[in-house]
């Protein structure tokens, strides 16, 4: 809801406040002018409808920001919506008026009034397919509303209070109110455009709007930039290894997860990357510290995770201490994984000799085998 009130807001902000304040005193201009008004007015308002559909794509791309009217917005050519929108009106008040002695007056407000409720969805599937046709089929317009659901509803009611305010001026009659008219015109056409892009940008996923800025592309970039930053990090350690520096490869390796504060996805992402190469020391001994540091920090179901992906890729991966085994162990049998604590425990004295946590180890396997 914040985000709505901040979209119906978008024409105070100081750009499209000054193109709203030039252009309805220019439209005042225009109408006191009579036939001599109709250029001027008739470009202001093509003006304006171009940058009501460029603040349509900014908020429906997931820009809040208005943008600056420029040449090229203006430019005839560049862009031909705002011509198609009112094709459609005039065609429908054209067909409506010519029908209206056949079925009467009352049946034409009720079909003008609900195309007036059909209008902002005709604006939207316009302002996203760029297709008249699709803007005036009916099937189009019902799925648009029926996606859009309760947020159509309060699309509808949040831009009706300017429209009114500008009836009621106009009816007035003076040049003051008639400006003033204009102006709340221009301010409740671009709400609701502005309005419509933001529903539009919540919508996208089903819509199938790819959107300029999103949590979706944030996330995609941020993806790609962790990805460059991996690939070097796996060169690095790679020319490192391969050149025979096993010692500076290690150490660049600890070096990188202490830069960042040895986050546990990134131990395993750099583990799972090293586990593909022939040689798998690298990733066992950091593998080794990482469940050493997830012991410690008592995230157990991890801690074995890791353990049984190491042993997966090589039997003889072991825990860096004995303690740590044992408690591997009896971590692994309390969670009923039983095969994972006897493969631990296999060959324990060739893995650490002489360690006092021998017995504890035979007595775990003498469980372990019943």
């Amino acid at each position: 809801m914040r985000r709505y009130l901040s979209l119906l807001f978008l024409p105070a902000r100081p750009t499209p406040l000054v193109l709203i304040a030039s252009f309805a005193i220019g439209l005042t201009l225009a109408v006191k002018s009579g036939l001599l008004g109709i250029p001027l007015g008739l470009i202001l308002l093509s003006w304006y409808f171009k940058y009501a559909y460029v603040v349509l794509d900014t908020t429906m791309r997931g820009f809040d920001e208005p943008p600056v009217l420029s040449m090229e917005m203006v430019n005839p050519a560049s862009e031909q919506r705002p011509l198609g929108q009112l094709l459609i009106i005039l065609v429908f008040y054209a067909g409506t008026r010519a029908a209206e002695p056949l079925v009467g007056s009352v049946a034409v407000s009720v079909v003008r009034a609900a195309a007036l409720i059909l209008l902002p969805a005709c604006v939207a599937v316009l302002g996203v397919s760029r297709s008249v046709f699709e803007a005036v089929n009916p099937s189009v317009l019902l799925k648009t509303i029926r996606i859009l659901g309760l947020q159509y509803l309060v699309m509808i009611a949040a831009v009706a209070l300017p429209f009114a305010l500008a009836w009621f001026l106009f009816a007035r009659g003076t040049d003051l109110h008639l400006t003033l008219a204009m102006a709340l015109l221009m301010f409740g056409g671009l709400a609701t455009f502005s309005l419509i892009g933001g529903v539009l940008y919540e919508k996208r996923a089903e819509l199938g709007i790819d959107a300029w800025k999103s949590p979706e592309r944030d996330r995609e970039r941020a993806d790609r930039d962790t990805h460059k930053r991996h690939e070097r990090v796996i060169d690095e350690l790679y020319g490192h290894w391969r050149g025979g520096a096993r010692t500076e490869a290690r150490q660049a390796a600890e070096k990188w997860l202490a830069a960042r504060d040895y986050d546990f996805e990134e131990f395993d992402w750099l583990c799972e990357r090293l586990l593909l190469w022939p040689d798998r020391r690298l990733a066992h001994r950091l593998a080794q510290d990482e469940i050493t540091r997830l012991l410690q920090a008592k995230r157990v179901s991890q801690a074995l995770k890791v353990a049984r992906r190491h042993l997966a890729a090589d039997a003889d991966f072991r825990p860096a201490r004995a303690a740590e085994l044992i408690r591997l162990v009896t971590l692994a049998r309390d969670a009923g994984d039983r095969p994972l604590a006897r493969r631990l425990l296999v060959d324990f004295e060739q893995h650490y000799a002489n360690d006092p946590a021998a017995a504890i180890a035979r007595e775990l396997q003498r469980e372990l085998a019943r």
